[in-house]
């Protein structure tokens, strides 16, 4: 990516962004372009990279070139889950900070819900791929962040390390009950004959 291009990404994100890139010196020697000019580069930066409901660490190169343009290698695509289109899995849900989970213990943490958060797309049902975690739907911030309660019905203490993935997310295809009341209604009763079934 072009210098300019670079300038303008960390203006957007601000220095706290900054401050989290990893920079190296390049280490490709001489690139050229199609037309077999050289292009100079600049420095090699590290980003977390978000594309729809996937973000991974990518590697780019700062270039003394005009374009605006960025250009995304093989293994960058790769990395994003593109092909003739970006899948679009469940999104995984990580927990922010480790966190020791006592026997019979519990508390509030806060997560962070992979990808690009929409503005109309601010709740996530949360699908646990943890015990310590209950299904539920979240309101999630546009850093795609939120806070919930976690439980241990172990024995035994839990150990949840920094970045661990706790639970899968979706931001669409459900559907809030309490705005259709009649839903609700049809809901509750299942759960009572099923209840009085056992």
């Amino acid at each position: 990516m072009s210098t300019k291009t670079w300038r303008w990404i960390c203006k957007i994100n601000g220095v706290e962004w900054v401050k989290k890139i990893k920079k190296e010196k390049t280490d490709l020697r001489t690139v050229f372009t199609a037309t077999n000019e050289p292009i100079k580069l600049i420095e090699k930066v590290s980003v977390e990279t978000s594309m729809r409901t996937r973000t991974r660490r990518l590697t780019f190169y700062v270039a003394a070139v005009d374009r605006e343009t960025i250009i995304l290698g093989t293994g960058g695509f790769k990395a994003m889950g593109i092909q003739l289109k970006i899948d679009e899995p469940s999104r995984d849900v990580r927990i922010v900070d480790e966190v020791k989970l006592d026997r019979h213990g519990q508390k509030i943490v806060e997560i962070v819900v992979e990808g690009i958060i929409h503005k109309e797309r601010r709740l996530c049902l949360i699908n646990p791929t943890s015990r310590c975690l209950t299904a539920g739907v979240f309101q999630v911030s546009s850093e795609g962040k939120a806070r919930i309660k976690i439980a241990n019905h172990m024995s035994e203490s839990i150990f949840l390390r920094k970045g661990q993935k706790i639970a899968t997310g979706e931001l669409n295809g459900f559907e809030i009950l309490n705005k259709k009341p009649e839903l609700l209604k049809k809901l509750n009763s299942w759960f009572r004959d099923i209840q009085g079934g056992r």
